[in-house]
């Protein structure tokens, strides 16, 4: 199971509140930034209750004079319980290329197909062209892509206030990502929490329906978490 893209794009998002309460998204990380992650998944696979737990770690290898980036991630500590029973996972590092507002340029892996663009995609987080007001949404549309078999999907994004997370202040963003084409077309409705003062996440939820596990053996339904590590 490769989760690797979870939220990939959110975890390197930086935040700046303007005086005028509205917020203006930036990417701002060099190259050697390092963040770590914890991710838990609450999963229904081929009908079976499916869990797992793994810790991530996500590090900027490249950032162009234009804000394309690249980032490596690592998952490991990787534990899976399919029907009941602990199943080995091995560790595993991919690389992924973003454009500076967020688009998926390429994937590098073990095996990369395209249920590896489609999952990035339900889990990205695009930049809006302008700042943003407390309630307010902005959305992107992407289309199908032939080479990387991607299809295409609506994102809507809506910034929902801020919220005191442990020790952190935090604004909320609402996240609505739908694939638009295909027999089970996928789905991701969830929520980020960006720190206000050090402009990192700290939280994400995504709540999946058909989503496209690559190695999974069909669409998957199910909650995935991703905490902050400090």
């Amino acid at each position: 199971m490769n989760t690797k893209t979870l939220l990939a794009l959110v975890l390197t998002a930086a935040l700046v509140g303007t005086a005028n309460a509205d917020y203006t998204f930036k990417r701002s990380f060099k190259v050697k930034d390092t963040f770590k992650f914890q991710l838990k998944g609450d999963l229904q696979v081929a009908g079976q209750s499916t869990t797992f737990t793994a810790d991530v770690e996500q590090k900027i290898v490249e950032v162009k004079d234009n804000g394309d980036y690249t980032e490596e991630s690592t998952q490991t500590n990787f534990k899976l319980n399919f029907g009941g029973q602990e199943m080995p996972v091995p560790d595993s590092t991919s690389t992924t290329s973003f454009t500076a507002s967020g688009d998926i340029i390429e994937i590098k892996a073990d095996k990369v197909d395209p249920s590896s663009y489609r999952l990035a995609n339900l889990d990205s987080f695009h930049l809006p062209e302008k700042p943003v007001a407390d309630g307010a949404t902005w959305t992107y549309e992407a289309k199908s892509n032939d080479k990387t078999g991607a299809v295409a999907y609506k994102a809507t994004y809506k910034v929902s206030g801020e919220e005191k997370i442990g020790t952190h202040q935090t604004v909320k963003i609402i996240v609505s990502i739908k694939e638009s084409e295909g027999t089970d077309p996928a789905a991701s409705e969830g929520t980020i929490w960006i720190d206000t003062t050090d402009q990192m996440p700290v939280k994400a939820e995504a709540n999946w329906t058909n989503a496209p596990i690559p190695g999974a053996p069909g669409p998957i339904n199910g909650k995935v978490t991703q905490t902050r590590q400090d």
